[in-house]
């Protein structure tokens, strides 16, 4: 595994609900983002995979990632 996926699993906690359009929660889906694997890359993590992309598309994609979860009520 990734160290620094490590060190952002040990710092970045799971949201428990979906991400709003502010700066807080888009920083906190970036930390939670960094601590998770890559799509296609087992030495990469998904951070690397959404940065270029635009932040409504990122967010929109992390809450789908939420949503996904077995803890999510």
């Amino acid at each position: 595994m990734n160290l620094q996926r490590l060190f952002y699993k040990f710092i970045a906690q799971t949201p428990t609900q979906e991400l709003n359009w502010n700066i807080e929660d888009f920083e906190k889906g970036k930390k939670w983002a960094k601590s998770l694997p890559h799509p296609h890359f087992k030495n990469s993590n998904l951070w690397q995979f959404l940065k270029n992309q635009d932040s409504v598309e990122i967010l929109d994609y992390l809450n789908n990632k939420i949503r996904s979860l077995d803890n999510f009520k």
